[in-house]
């Protein structure tokens, strides 16, 4: 074993393996060994990250994250594992890609449906694409929509055509 630690040493064992898997390669095969990107993935939840941060900033699904940190995998694809080994502990993902709770949207929602604003006028209106099914199926929404969703409240109380109150219960700030 080596004496590095953290990455480095996910990104050696990784290394030895692929060479021991060379033959595969050869043969057109591009899969890799998971275990040193699930260590590498173990190391970031660790440091603070979540499967879907990590897979914001490699640029994978949060599935393909998950199904490597749980085990449900043994081989993943070359540039799956590439991606993910190249994330660092300090990195973050841009704020448009976080997601927030959609309880934070959902009193605005059902407000201004309340006044009268079908699901497609508060699309339009705010520049989502799925705002029933943010406020009504979600966990959790992008921060973008809940952006959106709350500066078209915020006009709307400025107006006077919403209950301004609300704004505070939703987490707009």
């Amino acid at each position: 074993m080596t004496s590095q630690t953290g990455a480095g040493v996910c990104i050696t064992v990784y290394e030895a393996e692929c060479h021991a898997t060379a033959r595969w390669n050869d043969l057109g095969y591009t899969t890799v060994p998971a275990s040193p990107v699930r260590w590498h993935i173990d190391m970031l939840v660790d440091s603070g990250h979540t499967a879907g941060s990590i897979a914001a900033i490699a640029g994978v699904s949060q599935r393909a994250v998950k199904r490597i940190q749980t085990r449900r995998v043994r081989m993943t694809a070359r540039t799956t594992a590439d991606r993910i080994l190249a994330v660092h502990k300090d990195e973050t993902p841009s704020e448009a890609r976080h997601s927030v709770p959609a309880s934070m949207i959902r009193p605005l929602v059902d407000e201004m449906r309340r006044r009268g604003m079908t699901y497609a006028e508060i699309n339009r209106e705010s520049g989502c694409s799925h705002s029933r099914r943010s406020a009504n199926v979600s966990k959790r929404v992008q921060y973008e929509t809940w952006y959106r969703i709350t500066a078209l409240y915020t006009e709307l109380a400025r107006d006077g055509m919403v209950n301004a109150s609300l704004l505070y219960v939703g987490g707009a700030s």
